[in-house]
């Protein structure tokens, strides 16, 4: 069952938000959400319009479908606290970095996890695609972890020609947001794989020399949206100093 998830606590004076990506899942974040929280932050965990469905009802939402719920999540969250963090998983990470040009969203750090400013489509990355959708054999841990990451059901071609508006939507957001990334001056970290199979690790690059306040975290082993437990542990570390400013 994917949903999103809000856990406050007394005396909270940072909530950490989480925001999925493409096709992604609150799971992807339970760790870091539990490590926030006990770390004394209120966090939350979205879940953005179309997910958690069909494909069908992935085809129904848009960019603006998924910038207005984060936005009037924020809006409703941050008065209670005096600061906010957010942590962005691919397409999520873009959509947190927008958000944090909103002054009214207190975001005092963001926390970049596989974010695209450019794609790239190996014929790995389409292969592990078909295998997500169609295979039902047992999978290695990399596929496994892609398939808890989804929160989208299909089992059709159809239902995934029917994204391509949506595969269009995260396309102009990457250039919305290279456009911001001179305006964004809350610390940043940027986290990117060298074996990431969907993002170009140009992408990390192009954070570095567009923001005002990058630090860079690169990873040698892990995938797009498979870390492995040594390098998670490296994304905890990054969050907590985000938390502790």
């Amino acid at each position: 069952m994917h949903s999103p998830v809000e856990k406050s606590q007394a005396g909270a004076k940072t909530i950490v938000v989480f925001c999925h990506g493409f096709l992604g899942s609150p799971r992807q974040f339970t760790d870091l959400a539990e490590l926030a929280y006990g770390y004394q932050c209120a966090v939350l965990s979205l879940l953005l319009p179309g997910h958690g469905g069909s494909g069908r009802d992935f085809s129904r939402s848009r960019l603006a479908d998924w910038e207005g719920h984060l936005d009037s999540e924020l809006r409703r969250v941050a008065p209670a606290y005096e600061d906010v963090i957010l942590v962005g998983h691919s397409m999520g990470g873009l959509l947190c970095l927008n958000a944090s040009l909103e002054r009214a969203h207190k975001v005092r750090g963001v926390l970049l996890l596989s974010s695209p400013l450019k794609l790239r489509f190996p014929l790995r990355s389409l292969g592990l695609g078909l295998r997500l959708i169609f295979s039902k054999k047992p999978a290695d841990a990399a596929l496994e972890a892609y398939r808890d990451a989804s929160s989208v059901s299909s089992r059709s071609a159809l239902a995934s020609v029917l994204w391509l508006r949506q595969v269009a939507d995260v396309y102009r957001l990457m250039g919305k947001t290279r456009r911001n990334l001179p305006g964004v001056f809350v610390p940043t970290t940027v986290v990117h794989s060298k074996r990431d199979e969907t993002v170009a690790f140009r992408s990390a690059h192009l954070f570095r020399d567009g923001l005002t306040q990058a630090r860079m975290l690169t990873l040698e082993q892990s995938r797009h949206a498979h870390y492995v437990p040594a390098e998670r542990e490296l994304i905890g570390r990054a969050l907590l100093e985000l938390i502790e400013g």
